[in-house]
């Protein structure tokens, strides 16, 4: 049977202290600190401010007990007991001050937006507990630019539907395997972690947008087998993968949007077959991949762009289109440029092309058009 007790003052859940702790810095004497509280969130809390001072009970976001003055400069534990639906720490440069966070507790959190953004000092502990945090529906961009952090408890994400940048520049952080299966989008989601390798076997079942997921994940090598069913945007989602060799098998039948999916991949040599009949955009999607020497076969009936389609891809042989497009490309701009080993490329109708500026520029090989 759960109980309470008390721990240091604060009410714990069958023995385990269910407040949300965390380790804040001050610098100087006689200093005002202001919780992470904002008037998006709902309160109702007890705080232990860590220097033995009396508690306060927080009921409003802004009232004069949500500030606190710390007499002598140091690192304080403050803990938070009871309901605080929204954590934000952007306010009142709380992000430069927040060190650790050494338990999550049970205290409602539903919109974790921003939460812990930018707060470049960030640890967490590894024996943090990762407590209930089963009420959050948003982690957008919870932990962008949090460059110290290096781990997450397996917080309990079943019911979060958003996860755009939500570990963004998080240079340090193994990806635990988070419950990802409620969530719609993870735009940028791992965006920028240069020393990203890998990343767990994610749900992403009902994703719709992986527009640059990977972007400038240099040290990326390889992905395990994603969803990818109801993505519609896959737009960046390998900018930059430099390391990256090439990817399993992907579902891109709901896709409308490659614009520049695979650009910087110099590293590639070969891909997997992609279903592009729904794709309008498809401007640089191969850009750059230098060593790659044949594409999928590409149906085309959809598509708008061309532009920087094939631009700087050195050792391509070759390219087949399928499908009837009846003048709706407008731009085939640099579309060629530089393929070096290209001896020919596919018939496509270019009536309405307005732009076809250094199309075949460089193309050294080239002996037909159809």
């Amino acid at each position: 049977m759960a109980f309470r007790i008390l721990t240091h003052g604060i009410l714990a859940q069958g023995g385990i202290d269910v407040s949300f702790i965390s380790v804040w810095k001050t610098t100087t004497p006689s200093e005002s600190f202001t919780l992470p509280i904002v008037s998006a969130g709902t309160y109702d809390f007890i705080v232990d401010w860590g220097d033995g001072s009396e508690r306060d009970h927080i009921t409003v976001w802004n009232e004069p007990d949500a500030t606190h003055v710390y007499t002598t400069p140091g690192n304080y534990t403050i803990k938070m007991e009871g309901i605080a639906t929204r954590i934000d720490c952007n306010p009142n440069n709380n992000r430069d001050r927040i060190q650790e966070i050494t338990n999550f507790g049970e205290i409602g959190m539903i919109n974790c937006t921003q939460s812990f953004q930018e707060c470049t000092d960030l640890t967490i502990a590894q024996s943090a507990l990762p407590g209930d945090f089963s009420t959050a529906t948003n982690c957008n961009e919870m932990f962008y630019r949090c460059e110290n952090l290096n781990y997450i408890p397996l917080l309990d994400t079943s019911n979060v539907t958003r996860m755009e940048a939500m570990f963004n520049r998080c240079d340090l952080l193994e990806v635990p395997l988070l419950d990802t299966s409620k969530v719609t989008n993870m735009e940028r989601m791992f965006d920028n972690n240069q020393n990203l390798v890998t990343i767990p076997l994610l749900n992403t079942s009902e994703v719709l947008n992986m527009s640059s997921m990977f972007t400038y994940c240099r040290d990326l090598e390889s992905i395990p087998p994603l969803d990818t069913s109801k993505v519609t945007n896959f737009s960046k989602m390998f900018d930059y993968c430099t390391s990256l060799t090439g990817i399993p098998s992907i579902d891109t039948s709901s896709a409308l949007n490659t614009y520049e999916m695979f650009i910087g991949c110099g590293a590639i040599t070969e891909l997997p077959p992609l279903d592009t009949s729904n794709v309008t955009n498809m401007y640089g999607m191969f850009s750059s991949c230098y060593t790659i020497q044949e594409v999928p076969v590409l149906d085309i009936s959809n598509a708008n762009s061309f532009r920087n389609m094939f631009n700087r891809c050195y050792d391509l042989k070759s390219v087949t289109f399928t499908g009837t497009n009846v003048g709706g490309i407008t731009n085939t701009e640099q579309m060629f440029r530089l393929c070096y080993d290209i001896t020919s490329v596919p018939d496509f109708d270019t009536s309405n092309v307005t732009n076809m500026s250094f199309m075949f520029g460089d193309t050294r090989f080239l002996e037909s058009i159809r």
